[in-house]
């Protein structure tokens, strides 16, 4: 029952934020959402929603840390005809190196990069962040 519920509501999350913002991605191609922001794959073969940032404590600009820090992104997916499944995604500090995760058996959804990076002395509301994504199709060998 629980499953159920949470089920209907990032389904309708999902189709909220696609009616209010139209947002569709192309596989390969980068694409990018807010928190609390769902899009859904041109083929309507998967949806995406950044449920919202769990985590940021990297290192502002201009301060001098002992630890990079990290900015942990929440995100749902659904693929089509499955379950909908929630999963972290974090990246590293300044670490240019995105974070990476196989979705379904075909696809790999990438988080590329979180924006904007803190600063010393600016708070970041969630309204603020925008997260980037790549969704790539996985080639068996």
């Amino acid at each position: 029952m629980k499953n159920l519920l949470y089920f209907s509501a990032v389904m309708l999350l999902l189709t909220a934020a696609k009616c209010k913002d139209k947002v569709t991605f192309q596989i390969g191609q980068p694409f990018q959402l807010k928190v609390e922001q769902g899009a859904m794959s041109d083929d309507k073969s998967f949806g995406v929603m950044v449920d919202k940032i769990k985590e940021d404590s990297r290192c502002p600009k201009g301060v001098n840390c002992v630890w990079e820090g990290q900015v942990v992104v929440q995100v749902t997916f659904k693929e089509k005809g499955g379950k909908a499944q929630t999963v972290d995604f974090t990246l590293k500090g300044r670490e240019s190196q995105s974070a990476s995760r196989r979705i379904t058996g075909k696809y790999q959804l990438r988080v590329k990069q979180v924006d904007p990076y803190p600063e010393d002395g600016k708070t970041i509301t969630k309204e603020d962040y925008m997260v980037t994504f790549l969704a790539s199709e996985i080639k068996d060998n």
